[in-house]
Parts: structure tokens; sequence; C-alpha cells
């Protein structure tokens, strides 16, 4: 368009100049009037011709688009074509992996199948080439069979005498260590209830005790008692034994019914001697001057000291 202006505006200025100054015409050599004309004529001719040119350039660059647009169109479907052929090869390739999978899953159970029925196979077949040794075998068992029942029952006898005798050994050693223990055990337990029936018959309280009654193993048998104050204290009494140790524990509980303290015996036969020990929350009484041990022989001394000084303790926690 712009080439045919350049032609279209010189002609159209030439024209008009020759319309306002018609005297340029006159003034013309006759015999060159028809120049303008055919300037005119020219001009016309190449507008024409830069028309037709530009409507054939539109035309080959609208066929150019149409026939990109075309192919891009043709290219879009056959990559579609593409992806959708690659997604059913894809697809394929994944359900023969399965099928692979599968396959080798159920030659893997056959090949153990196999295994199996051949070690069945095998076994059976040495079972059957050494049928006469299980006959013999039993033969002669059935032979001895008495014999080594005997043996047999004579081990069991053995074993079990020996049980019996370890037992009787064990009860006669238990008995001898109930024997030595029983003494300061007994003492232990008679000088707490008898200190609190004498104070509860000085002072007139009423106190209830349940006496602990000792059994006549103390290995085998634990004991309990309870002392009751009318404040609602309750000292709890028990015996027991562990190993070759006899304990003797009272458990306190004051007025207000928490725990205040706890006095433990113990008749300690393999270290031969009796040990005290105390502990309470308040610090009423130094445990140091309660705690303390003695040969089983001089439990008495040992015993009272300390007991004294907790009953007198205990009795303040107790009473209302």
């Amino acid at each position: 368009m712009g080439s045919l202006l350049l032609v279209l505006l010189p002609a159209i200025a030439l024209l008009i100049y020759a319309n306002l100054d018609g005297h340029i015409l006159k003034n013309l050599d006759p015999g060159k009037k028809w120049l303008p004309k055919l300037l005119i004529f020219c001009t016309l001719a190449a507008c024409f011709l830069e028309i037709y040119k530009d409507s054939v350039d539109s035309n080959l660059a609208a066929q150019a688009k149409k026939q990109a647009e075309q192919e891009r169109q043709a290219n879009s479907a056959d990559r579609a074509h593409l992806q959708a052929m690659i997604d059913r090869l894809g697809l394929q390739l994944e359900n023969l992996k399965k099928e692979n999978t599968r396959l080798a899953s159920e030659s893997q159970e056959k090949l153990e199948a196999a295994r199996i029925q051949l070690t069945k196979a095998v076994s059976d077949a040495e079972i059957r080439a050494i049928q006469s040794e299980f006959s013999e075998w039993a033969e002669a068992f059935a032979t001895n069979a008495s014999q080594g029942k005997a043996t047999l029952d004579n081990l069991k006898a053995q074993i079990k005498a020996a049980q019996a005798l370890a037992k009787e050994q064990e009860e006669a050693s238990y008995r001898q260590d109930n024997i030595q223990a029983l003494p300061a055990t007994s003492f232990a337990v008679q000088f707490l209830q008898q200190s609190v029936q004498a104070y509860a018959e000085r002072t007139g309280q009423q106190i209830r005790i349940e006496p602990l009654r000792l059994p006549d193993n103390l290995y085998k048998t634990e004991a309990t008692g309870h002392i009751t104050f009318t404040s609602g204290a309750v000292w709890s009494l028990r015996t027991y034994a562990t190993g070759r140790c006899v304990w003797f524990v009272v458990n306190f509980t004051g007025s207000d019914h928490a725990d205040s303290g706890e006095l433990d015996t113990a008749i300690d036969l393999p270290e031969n001697h009796v040990a005290v020990s105390y502990h309470s929350p308040l610090p009423l009484l130094d445990p140091s001057t309660v705690d303390g041990h003695c040969p089983i022989d001089q439990y008495e001394t040992l015993i009272k000291k300390a007991y004294f000084k907790v009953l007198e303790t205990q009795l303040l926690q107790a009473l209302k």
C-alpha cells in the first residue's frame, strides 16, 4: 500500500496542477500534448498493477496462513495420535510385566511343589529301604524293655529319695533356725504388747490389743496383730521370714491417721545377730539413737533400749 501511495500522489498532484493551470497545456507543443495523458494513463496502470500485486500478496499470505494452520492442526493431531499410541504401548508393557510376574510366581510355586514332592518321594524311598532296621530295633527294644523299665524305676526312686532327703534336711535346718530365732522374736513381740498393756492399765486409756500370736514355725507362716487407740491411731504388727532371716515389723499411724513411722527388728541367723532400725517422717526421735545390732544371745538389752524410746515417741502421736 505504501508503494501505491508513492505512485498515486505525484499523478494526482500533476492532474490537479494541470486543471488549475490549463495554460500549461496551452503552452505545450501540439505534438506533445499527449504526454500528460500518457502520464495519467501510466499512473493509473501502475496503480492497478500495485493493487493487483497487493491482492496477490494478500491471497498468498492468507493461503500461507491457512496452510500453516492446517499443518499445525495436522501436527497436533499427529502428536495426539502418537501420544495415544505411546499410552497404549505403555499399558501393554505394564500388562506384559504383570503377566510375566504372575507366570514367574506360578513357575516358582510349581518348582517349590515339585521340590516338595521330590523330597517326599526320596524320603519315602529311604524309609522303605530301612524297613528291616525298624523291625530289628522294635525286636531289640521289646526284648530289653523290662530291664530298661527297671533301670528307670530305680533311677526315679533314687531321685525321689534324694529329694525327700533334701527336703528333710531343709526342714531340719528350718526347725533349727526356728529354734534359734524364736526367743528373740517372741521377746520383741511380747515386749511391745506388754509395754502398751502396762501403759493402758496405768493411765486408764482404752487401748484395744489384738495380740500377734507367733506360729510354731516362723519360716512357714506369717503372723499379724493390731493395737488400736480411741484416737483412731493404729499400730500394725507383722512377723515373716526371708531366707534365714526373721522380721518383726511395726507400722505406726498417729491420731491424724497419717503414717508416723516404722520399727524393724531382724533376727539374722547367717550374720548371727539381731538388728533394730527405725524411721519416721517427723524428727521427734533421732534414728541413730535407736538403730543398732548385737549378737543373738544379747538381744534383750538392745530391744529394751530401742523399744522404750520408740514407744514414748509413738504414744505421743497416738493419743488424743
